[in-house]
Order: C-alpha cells, then sequence, then structure tokens
C-alpha cells in the first residue's frame, strides 16, 4: 500500500519484474479489505495513506486474525509512526534493492530477515 501512485506503480512493477505476485491498494480501508478475502505471504505498506494509517490497518488486521503468519513491513518518511511500532519499518528514502531483499527474506526466497517482525502491497 501505498498513497502516492507513481511509487505505488514502480514498487508493483518491481515486485512482478522479481517474479512476485504484487496486489495494490491506495487505502488502509483497501487493503484491510484485500486482507479480509485472501492470503498474502508479506504486507508492504505506507505509513501515511488517506483516511487511516498503514499502522492502524496493521493493528486492525492483527486484531481480526489476518496476520497470524504474514510478516509485514511498513515504509514511511514519518518520524514518530507510532502505531506500527511492532512492525518493521523502513525510512524514506529506501534503496530499492535493499526493499527487494527484505520482501525476498520474508517470502522465504533469500536468508531470514535481521528485523522485526504473496507481496500485498497497500
Amino acid at each position: 500500500m501505498e498513497d502516492d501512485d507513481d511509487l505505488r506503480d514502480l514498487l508493483v512493477t518491481l515486485l512482478r519484474i522479481s517474479g512476485f505476485r504484487a496486489e495494490a491498494c491506495r487505502s488502509a480501508e483497501e487493503a484491510l479489505a484485500a486482507l479480509r478475502t485472501r492470503s498474502f505471504d508479506l504486507v508492504l505498506t505506507d505509513y501515511e495513506l488517506p483516511g487511516e494509517t498503514g499502522g492502524w490497518m496493521l493493528r486492525q488486521a492483527g486484531a481480526e486474525g489476518l496476520l497470524t503468519s504474514t510478516p509485514a513491513v511498513v515504509v514511511t518518511g514519518h518520524p514518530d509512526p507510532e502505531d506500527a511500532d511492532d512492525f518493521e519499518i523502513v525510512g524514506k528514502p529506501f534503496d530499492l534493492d535493499d526493499l527487494l531483499a527484505r520482501v525476498r527474506r520474508y517470502t522465504g526466497q533469500g536468508p531470514p530477515p535481521s528485523g522485526r517482525g504473496e507481496a500485498g502491497l497497500a
């Protein structure tokens, strides 16, 4: 999930050409609805989204039991994403190769992740 259309499209393209099936959502509410209907191997979300935050979406999904075996990564330029502190945070600007390496680790296509906590991009 990413609120910037260009960055969201870039990330989806990067994930797809890297062999992942990626689904993009434009808001926290849209991403939560997607999580309610199908499972993902990873949730990659921006923190600052229209309406609710990515942290809110992940906490809501967790409370509904939608993330029991699904890791989540929050990408943000926010200095204090307080409702996302239980998840791995990737600061903006970020390196695309590093982000892709994290996705690979979390989806079992690379070494185990050293940080906390099918790619869903919200």
